[in-house]
């Protein structure tokens, strides 16, 4: 499968990203290494993960153990809509791609 990965998703990443540098380079880089697996695995089992909501089709991965991939599957692409820290309500903070 293919991976898209919206402008807002690329913001979040970079903003995460930043954010953890500023306490250790290591921790950001375990953090997009984390990310990157957390692609990897999605293009082999993009239905293995549950979906937020039965309303909607978007799915959520948990990796970093407080960060939430968003995405959603269309024919044979994964568009990852967003990063979200699991540390916030961020029930109410999804940017759904209609």
């Amino acid at each position: 499968m293919l991976i898209h990965i919206s402008e807002k998703a690329r913001s979040d990443l970079l903003f995460y990203t930043a954010y953890k540098r500023r306490f250790s380079k290591s921790s950001s880089q375990k953090f997009l290494n984390n990310f990157y697996s957390s692609i990897e695995l999605l293009k082999m089992f993009p239905y293995m993960h549950s979906k937020i909501d039965s309303d909607f089709d978007y799915r959520k991965v948990l990796f970093n153990k407080n960060f939430l991939i968003v995405y959603l599957i269309n024919n044979k692409t994964i568009l990852i809509d967003s990063i979200i820290n699991c540390k916030k309500n961020y029930t109410n903070k999804f940017y759904f791609i209609v």
